[in-house]
This record gives structure tokens, C-alpha cells and sequence, in this order.
């Protein structure tokens, strides 16, 4: 989990222009919808529908305010604002020669005078509602509720020109006749993985039809009439004929049915971004979520040109060449399957019969893309998969319904290892191994709350059959495994601020980590926990146990969270809901987050994640830091707008100049009807922006209650680690013994005494198990052995004595001369006496015909031959010890 390093930092708080980025103006008009107040009330409830109002490319923001889209530059006002802050810098630039176009001279520069962000003129109309950008940061793809528009991006150069007004760009309207206000709302809008060079856009309205554009700035009729139109509800209601697969004829009634209903679009997006780790089958599909709770996939969903990643057509080919030779003579497959795994065999043999184009990359260290056409030989609608069935049910717990379904994320799978076996190593050499196995699927509710889901089977490619003849039985429904239903709301917060329309937003660090923003606040969940733990197991080819294993695991499945931004910040009457927000990495920001609301932006700078091969083994996500932070970090406070509203007794003023009561304002104050009205009116205004000011007041009084105690809290901790590091080094004794806790000395003392007793402990220990091996080896010695054994001692420690004194004594060496003679020709008697006894006691066995049991036999000679080995090693360590002192004594003479 990312640690918070700091929130919004001061250049985008007021009086930065970074905050005026993101606040409206008098020119930007921002519609309420139903529920919304715009002063708010005691119950003010978040948006009902989805709303992304921020888009990046590089260091470029695009941020939707009202009707207006603006741009801005974050690292030049980062930099900008660090220079106002800090005179000496702006003046240190200049003297290096660099331009300091934005601002005024000096360090006094007012927040006023510097430039802060554009105004892009785009031909829409309606509040903005969804800002999307393409791969290529070529096209911006600016929705309202009902149309959509493709704004053609310039430059950065150009975009950052001198100048203060706005800047018209060149638009185009995607669908005139489609996208309109008569037709159904516009729900998602997405960029194909696999479209060429990111020109392919996807529309998903909310009558469940999905469009897709293939982008040609050289021909309007490719913004006009999309290439492929799906028609979600008729593929549902078994439906195969070709005239029926698409949408209807603009302008057509289609009626109401339940189907309208229960088939209402929340969301779609794709199951892959066409990376070369992920399955093929990942980039082509298109998940869709309904609001009743169905969730549905389109496997594959391919425009007419497309472009695919190095490892996409080999994998795609082994599999399926694999697939149609195991089932071919397998009877538990159904011949529907069998045909269908047939039609993947034609559409990828068609698709290797290609001579496939090349699109220049534009960089010699880049290879050129390889592009393919969608292939004829089978029909260019999928089949619809699901609605798949959510195991266990997250409505089986609660008797209501549980909320409406508003957003769907799907993490793709990794590429089977076993396909890279066998197969160029040029293409799956540089293939990392990290990923699941298996696909997963998360799901957002109305109320909050996140469901996980894992896909067992996979989705793969389906195609409608032409047959018109109904099926005899309807297939089985695909499966989602629920792992786990996060809460993101507490149930006091969703009575309150409920219901809310929660939206996910990708971690730019790994496809296991995501943020979720529920309008209140944004929450980063991740997966990793339990990622590797499943994986591994689902790797495991030992059956036994594993159903209880896969049981504990599901149980025990903790996804990490933790909330991010607080935008409610414990208010119970008025809140402005996030409007979008993105995350990302950049060299200047690092692990930067940006949110925005309608009177304030957010931000959170995070700690990069550690996601090493030997972290994400373990059962924990990154390993955390285990020291305590002293200085937590907090949200700045950020003054209520109303200290900074204009008051609308100016417009009454100048309403009434111009109305024909403007009299009142020249004569004297009469006590009239028309008087008492006007004096209405201004208490009105008056009491409503002093109460607005009061409670802001009062906000402002809490926060520096607030501050004071935690800056207490913060000197408490600084004085609590000084303790402890005092009582570590000593320095805390002071001539205070009797009233402090024991010194240095004393606790060195109890450690060494601790190691002294844990030694003696482990000797004693020691001692046993050598008697215990002793017992068990063999024999104890013999009274003759052990006197032997002092004697060999004692002419030891006699001769290290003579050697230390440095005397030598001839008499002594010759006894010790004859001694060793004796104790040779002994050796060899006893040898002799070994031997003879040995062959007496087999001969008279022999010859008197008493048969003695070879065990016996066998024993009795080890013990002699042991008994012979002892003997012989005696005998000659002392023989050695008296050639060693025959040698050393010459010497020493």
C-alpha cells in the first residue's frame, strides 16, 4: 500500500493560480443536476451518473469546469509558484538566461498577474460530463449526457504561446444523428487497445449498443457512421438474424419491454491494454456492466483494421491449434463447442494467411506495427457471453437489493507460460512473469461497496451462429467466483451522503491496484496480498487439500485499502463531490494523485511501491516501513469559498437602477409596499451569505482547535522519542538515579546475565545428549582401559613438563626407551595369543562337529577385532609420541 507522503501541496492551494485551475469563473456555467443544491441543504446528495472531468497527457492537464474546457501545464505552474514563493530563484533563472514570461517582475508577484491555464473553444453544448484521451494524445474525446465530440489536441508548444484568451481548436462531432439529445445518453467511451496508432474509438450508450469508430481526419464520414454496431439487446434475446444484429434506425421508436430495464448500461470497458504479458484473448473483449446487476462480455470485438503486440497472434495460434486437437475426439465436449473452437480455427488461420501492413513507428529503436484486417470468415458480431452468474450471490445476505451496479474494471490474466515453450524466443524473451492466472473482475454499487470477482473459465471468442434455429437448451451460465465485497462508505456516511455513483481509476504501477472514487472521497484498494498466495495455488498440482486450501484462502482474502482523500472532510450538510480524478508518475511530481471538486482540487503525494519478485512472494503487499512517522501527514486547510463569494447585493443594486423603482434609490426612504420589498429581498441575501459566513467562520475556529491539538500531539511524540533515545544511550540518568529508570550499566548487566544463564542452559543440554550418544554407541570403558588411559596421561603431562623446564635427563629417556620396547613386544604378544585363541575356537568346531550359529560367531570375532583395534591404536599413539620426542630432544641439546 502507497504511504501518503504529503496532501495538496501550496501550489495548488489558494492563493496559487494552480487553484484557480479548477475553480468557476463568471464565464463557465455549472448546471446542478436533480438533488444537487446549489448552497446547499441538509441533506445534499453526489452526482447519479458517471463523471471523469480530468485528463493528462504528459505534464498537460485537461480539466472540465462547467461548459468549459481548460488546460494547463502543471509542472511550469508548479515551477512558477515555487519561484513567487522564493524571490531568489526567479532571479537566480534570469541570470542563467531562462525566460520568465508568466508573472510579474520581482518577487512580489501577485497570484493575479500570472498566467495560469487556457480556455479551449469546443462547439458543445451541455455541461461537460467525461474527459477521455487517446494513447496517442492525438484525440480528445469531450462527452456530455447525450453527444460526444473529438477535439483535434495541439501541440504543448503552442497550447503554452503568450496570450490570455481562448484558443479555438479544431472538433469534430462523433455521430450527429446519433449522439443527439433524442437518442439514449452516451454511458462510456473508450479507446480500443488494439485500434491503429489509438485511432479507434468505442461508444456504449445506455440502451445497450455498442458502436465502433475507426478515426480518419482525411475522411468525415468515418466521425459520421461507425464500422461496427453491436445491438446488445437483440444478441440477448436469441436473435440471429443478420439484418437484426444492429442498432436501429435513428429516430425509431423501440418501445418499452423489460429488457430496457434489466439490460440499462452502467458502464463497459475492456479486459486488457494490449500488453504483451496479458492473454490475447484480453484486448478484445468488452465487459459491460449493467445497472440491474447483470455483467455481460463481447469476445472478440475487433475493428475492421487493427494492430496486435508481438505475442498476441503466436499465443492465439498455439492455443487454439491445441484446443481443437484435444476436443476433437473428446465426447464430453458439446458439438457446440466443438464448432465454435472450429470457427477460432478458421478466424486465426485467416488471420496468418495475412500479409499484414506495417505502420512506421517513428523510432529505429521501435518496430514497426504490424496491422491486420478483421477476418470474413466468420460473422463480425460476437456472440454475447453471460449474463455470468456471481458466486456466492451478493444479494443472498441482505434482503435488498443491494445497490445498482455503476462501474465495472477487469484485470487481464497473464499469457500461459506453457505457450512460450517451443516457440520463437525472440518474441517471449522479455515477458515478465508477474499476473494471475486467472482474470479478475471488480465491481462498484450504488452503496458503496466494491465487489471482486475472479473468472475461472476465461472469456474467449464467440460467434453468433447463422443458424435461425433456436438452441434445444440454453447453454450453461458463465461463472464469476465473488472473492470479497469491500465497503467504502460506513453505513452512517451512505444514509447521509447516499446513494453515490463510484467510478475506478487505473494505478499507473500495476493492473492489481486501483483507486475508487465514490464522490466523497477516493480509496486505493489493492490485490496483491492474495494475488500471489492464489496463484501459487492454482500452480499447486497436488489435489489433496486443495479445496480447503482454495475455502481459506477465499475467506481470508484481505484486500488492502485505504483512504486517500477525504473530500467530505466530516461535514453532514453541504459537499461538493469529486468531479474526476488520475493518477500517475513524472519525474518532477513522482507518485502523484489529482482530484477535483467543484470549489477545490485535491492532491496526495505518494511513496513508490516496492513491487519486487521477493515482496510480492511473501504473503504481504510491499513491505512498510517499521519506524514511526513524528509528523504525520495532514489536508491543509483551505478557506470555505464563502469568505470568498461576491456578494449578490451588488447585482440587486444594479437590478434595481435599471427597474422602474430606481427612485427609491435618489428621495427619501418611504414606507411602502415597494420599500418593504426591496428590504425583503436584501435580507434575504444578507441573512443567507452571513449564516454561509458564520458556518465558515465556525469551520475555521474548529480547524485551529484542530491544529493546536495536534501540534500538541506532535510535541508529545517529539518528546517521547527523545526519551527513549536518552534512555538508550544513557544520557538519562543526570545524577537522578532515584527517580529514573536503571542506566546503561544495569541493563548491560541483565543482558549479560540473560547470555551467562541461556549458555549454561544450552551446556547443560549439550551434556545430556552427549551421555545419551555415548549410552547408545557402545560399551563404557574397562577399569584396565581407563587405568591405561592415565598412565598414556600421566607420561604426557610428564614430558610436557620436561619439554617446559627445558632439563634433560638421559636415564629418564632411556627408561622410556625400554618401556616402549616392552610395550611393543606386548603388542605383538597379544597378537599372537588373538590369533591362536581365534583359531581355536573355529578349528575344534570344525573337527568335533558342534555347530556353532554363524551370528555368534560373527560377534564374538567383532568384539576380538575391536578389541585388537583398541589395542593397536594405543599402542601406536604411543609410538608416535616417542618418535616425536626422539626427534625434538637432538634439537634442544
Amino acid at each position: 500500500m502507497p504511504k501518503i507522503l504529503s496532501y495538496t501541496p501550496s501550489w495548488l492551494s489558494r492563493p496559487a493560480p494552480g487553484f484557480d485551475l479548477f475553480i468557476p469563473d463568471e464565464t463557465s456555467t455549472v448546471v446542478h443536476p436533480p438533488g444537487e443544491g446549489r448552497n446547499g441543504s441538509s441533506h445534499t446528495q453526489c452526482q447519479r451518473y458517471p463523471r471523469r472531468k480530468l485528463a493528462r497527457r504528459g505534464a498537460e492537464v485537461f480539466v472540465a469546469v462547467g461548459n468549459q474546457l481548460r488546460w494547463a501545464d502543471i509542472q511550469r505552474l508548479k515551477i512558477d509558484w515555487a519561484e513567487t514563493e522564493n524571490p531568489e530563484a526567479r532571479q537566480n533563472r534570469k541570470g542563467r538566461g531562462g525566460s520568465s514570461d508568466r508573472g510579474t517582475e520581482g518577487g512580489g508577484a501577485k497570484s493575479e498577474d500570472m498566467k495560469c491555464y487556457r480556455v479551449l473553444k469546443t462547439p458543445r453544448a451541455g455541461e461537460i460530463q467525461q474527459l477521455v484521451i487517446s494513447p496517442n494524445g492525438v484525440f480528445l474525446a469531450i462527452l456530455t449526457s447525450h453527444t460526444v465530440h473529438l477535439a483535434v489536441l495541439p501541440d504543448s508548444s503552442r497550447l503554452s504561446e503568450p496570450g490570455t484568451g481562448p484558443m479555438r481548436i479544431k472538433t469534430y462531432t462523433l455521430g450527429p444523428t446519433i449522439h443527439v439529445l433524442s437518442q439514449s445518453p452516451v454511458v462510456s467511451a473508450l479507446w480500443h487497445p488494439l485500434g491503429v496508432a489509438g485511432m479507434c474509438l468505442v461508444t456504449v450508450t445506455a440502451d445497450s449498443i455498442v458502436r465502433v469508430w475507426e478515426l480518419n481526419v482525411d475522411n468525415r464520414w468515418s466521425f459520421d457512421s461507425p464500422t461496427l454496431t453491436i445491438d446488445l439487446i437483440n444478441l440477448a434475446n436469441g436473435t440471429f438474424s443478420e439484418e437484426d444484429l444492429g442498432a436501429s434506425i435513428a429516430g425509431k421508436n423501440r418501445g418499452f419491454s423489460l429488457d430496457t430495464v434489466e439490460m440499462e448500461v452502467a458502464s463497459a470497458c475492456f479486459g486488457g491494454t494490449a500488453a504483451e504479458e496479458e492473454d490475447a484473448w484480453a484486448s478484445m473483449t468488452l465487459w459491460v456492466a449493467m445497472k440491474e446487476g447483470d455483467v455481460y462480455a463481447l469476445c472478440p470485438v475487433l475493428p475492421n483494421r487493427w494492430q496486435a503486440p508481438s505475442t498476441l497472434i503466436p499465443s492465439l495460434s498455439v492455443s487454439i491449434v491445441a484446443k481443437v486437437a484435444a476436443v476433437q475426439d473428446d465426447k464430453d465436449t458439446s458439438e457446440e463447442d466443438k464448432q465454435n473452437y472450429m470457427r477460432q480455427f478458421n478466424w486465426i488461420s485467416a488471420i496468418d494467411s495475412q500479409e499484414p501492413a506495417y505502420l512506421p513507428s517513428g523510432s529505429d529503436l521501435i518496430p514497426d506495427v504490424e496491422v491486420y484486417g478483421r477476418p470474413a470468415v466468420v460473422r463480425s458480431v460476437p456472440e454475447l457471453q453471460g449474463p455470468f452468474d456471481l458466486d456466492p450471490s451478493p444479494y443472498e445476505a441482505d434482503n435488498n437489493h443491494g445497490g445498482q451496479l455503476t462501474d465495472i474494471y477487469a484485470a487481464a490474466r497473464r499469457i500461459d507460460d506453457e505457450l512460450c515453450f517451443g516457440e520463437d524466443e525472440s518474441i517471449f524473451s522479455g515477458i515478465g512473469k508477474d499476473g494471475l492466472s486467472m482474470g479478475i473482475v471488480c465491481l462498484s454499487t450504488s452503496d458503496g461497496r466494491v465487489h471482486v470477482c475472479l473468472d475461472p473459465q476465461g472469456v474467449e471468442g464467440r460467434w453468433a451462429s447463422k443458424s435461425t434455429k433456436l438452441r434445444p437448451c440454453p447453454p450453461p451460465l458463465p461463472l464469476l467466483l465473488r472473492l470479497e465485497s469491500i465497503d467504502t462508505l460506513s453505513p452512517e456516511e451512505l444514509r447521509i451522503y447516499g446513494p453515490i455513483w463510484p467510478v475506478f481509476c487505473k494505478d499507473p504501477y500495476s493492473r492489481y491496484s486501483f483507486f475508487v472514487n465514490h464522490g466523497t472521497g477516493i480509496t486505493f484498494m489493492s490485490l496483491r496480498p492474495w494475488s500471489h498466495r492464489l496463484d501459487t495455488e492454482l500452480q499447486n498440482s497436488d489435489e489433496a487439500g486443495s479445496e480447503f486450501r482454495m475455502k481459506l484462502l477465499m475467506e481470508s482474502a484481505g484486500t488492502l485499502r485505504e483512504k486517500i482523500v477525504d473530500a467530505v472532510g466530516g461535514k453532514s450538510s453541504k459537499i461538493d463531490c469529486l468531479t474526476g480524478n488520475i493518477a500517475f508518475e513524472d519525474q518532477g511530481f513522482g507518485y502523484f494523485l489529482l482530484a477535483a471538486a467543484p470549489d477545490r482540487p485535491f492532491g496526495a503525494s505518494l511513496d513508490l511501491p516496492r513491487l519486487s519478485t521477493e515482496q510480492s512472494s511473501s504473503d504481504h503487499h510491499e513491505v512498510e516501513s517499521k519506524h514511526t512517522d513524528i509528523i504525520k501527514p495532514r489536508e491543509p486547510y483551505q478557506p470555505v469559498s464563502a469568505f470568498f463569494a461576491k456578494s449578490d447585493v451588488e447585482a440587486l443594486q444594479k437590478a434595481l437602477a435599471s427597474s422602474r423603482h430606481k427612485h427609491i434609490f435618489d428621495g427619501e426612504i418611504r414606507l411602502s409596499s415597494v420599500t418593504l420589498g426591496v428590504m425583503v429581498k436584501a435580507h434575504q441575501i444578507l441573512s443567507h451569505e452571513t449564516q454561509q459566513l458564520g458556518i465558515a467562520a465556525a469551520e475555521l475556529f474548529r480547524q485551529c482547535e484542530i491544529l493546536q491539538s495536534e501540534f500538541r500531539g506532535q510535541i508529545n511524540r517529539v518528546r517521547e522519542v527523545a526519551e527513549r533515545i536518552d534512555a538508550v544511550t544513557g544520557e538519562d540518568d543526570d545524577g537522578f538515579q532515584e527517580t529514573r529508570p536503571a542506566g546503561l550499566d544495569a541493563r548491560v548487566w541483565q543482558r549479560v546475565e540473560a547470555a551467562y544463564s541461556r549458555q549454561e542452559s544450552l551446556r547443560q543440554r549439550y551434556d545430556a545428549v552427549l551421555r545419551k550418544v555415548t549410552s547408545t554407541c557402545g560399551r563404557k570403558l574397562s577399569d584396565k582401559e581407563r587405568a591405561w588411559i592415565s598412565e598414556i596421561r600421566h607420561l604426557q603431562s610428564s614430558l610436557l613438563e620436561e619439554g617446559a623446564s627445558g632439563e634433560h635427563d638421559t636415564p629418564q629417556r632411556a627408561q622410556l626407551r625400554r618401556r616402549y620396547t616392552e610395550a611393543k613386544y606386548l603388542a605383538a604378544d597379544l597378537l599372537a595369543q588373538a590369533r591362536e585363541t581365534t583359531s581355536d575356537n573355529i578349528n575344534p568346531a570344525r573337527d568335533t562337529g558342534i555347530k556353532v550359529p554363524s551370528e555368534i560367531r560373527k560377534a564374538k570375532i567383532a568384539e576380538v577385532n575391536d578389541l585388537l583395534e583398541r589395542e593397536c591404536a594405543l599402542v601406536n599413539a604411543v609410538k608416535e609420541r616417542l618418535e616425536r620426542l626422539s626427534v625434538s630432544s637432538p634439537a634442544r641439546r
